[in-house]
């Protein structure tokens, strides 16, 4: 399966937001977001977003990571991957690029953590994250 990461765009949000919804409507149940906030993530300077694009050029994943500029920590704040694919090899590969980013920031730490997100319990402990309790 061919997969292309690339940093997300200001007309990504509806196809994020319809990926969303049926991410939820698989895992989680049903979730009401709008596209407002989706523009606002994009939109934003200390936010890091990428996507995943299958090879008829069709978003297939995303991933929103945050700079906490005041605190020098990367966060992963959501990752959402379509169901119908190789769940763990695209979210890997976003996670990937985001890593990459945060190591060009020189981030001092790198947090992930999610509720209710398969994608995290499957994926980040195999990319060497550990669980641990929040010390925020």
């Amino acid at each position: 399966m061919e997969i292309t990461v690339r940093q997300a765009k200001s007309q990504d949000a509806s196809p994020m937001l319809q990926l969303y919804n049926r991410f939820t409507q698989q895992f989680v149940g049903s979730t009401s977001r709008t596209i407002k906030p989706f523009r606002t993530m994009l939109r934003k300077k200390d936010n890091i977003n990428f996507v995943a694009s299958d090879s008829q050029n069709q978003i297939i994943g995303y991933i929103h990571a945050h700079l906490e500029k005041r605190l020098n920590r990367g966060e992963f704040r959501e990752i959402v991957i379509d169901p119908k694919h190789d769940v763990e090899l695209v979210a890997q590969r976003l996670v990937e690029r985001v890593n990459a980013a945060f190591m060009e920031r020189k981030v001092s730490s790198i947090t992930a953590g999610s509720l209710r997100n398969p994608v995290y319990e499957k994926v980040f402990p195999k990319l060497g994250f550990i669980e641990s309790e929040s010390v925020d």
